[in-house]
C-alpha cells in the first residue's frame, strides 16, 4: 500500500473534486449520477446543493484575481469591530476542580 494519498480512480495524486479545492461541473454530477445508478430526482437535488454551494464557495485564489480580497478582509474586519467582547469568560484552569479532593489537600 503506498504512503501517499490515492485519489478515486487509483492514481497517486487525488483530483482538486476529491480534496475539495474545486467544485463539481453541472455535467460532472449528471455523469456521476448517471453511473451511480441515482434517481433523476437525486440528481435534481445534487444540481441544487451545487448551486448552493457556489453561492458559498470563493476561494482565496479567486478573491486575488479579481482584486476583492481587500474588500473581503475589510467587511471582516468591520464585522469583528461591530462584536462585543465578553469579558466574563476567563481562559485560566483551575486544576482542582472536578478532580478527587484528595489529590488537593487543602482544597475542597
Amino acid at each position: 500500500m503506498p504512503s501517499w494519498p490515492v485519489g478515486l480512480d487509483g492514481c497517486n495524486r487525488r483530483s482538486p473534486l476529491e480534496t475539495g479545492a474545486q467544485l463539481p461541473s453541472e455535467d460532472d454530477l449528471r455523469i456521476w449520477a448517471q453511473q451511480t445508478g441515482a434517481s433523476s430526482a437525486e440528481a435534481e437535488a445534487l444540481l441544487d446543493m451545487l448551486s448552493t454551494a457556489r453561492g458559498e464557495y470563493t476561494s482565496i485564489a479567486d478573491l486575488l484575481a479579481r482584486g476583492a480580497l481587500a474588500g473581503r478582509q475589510a467587511h471582516i474586519e468591520a464585522i469583528e469591530a461591530a462584536a462585543t467582547p465578553d469579558r466574563r469568560v476567563s481562559a485560566g484552569v483551575a486544576p482542582w476542580l472536578g478532580t478527587d479532593p484528595g489529590l488537593y489537600p487543602g482544597r475542597t
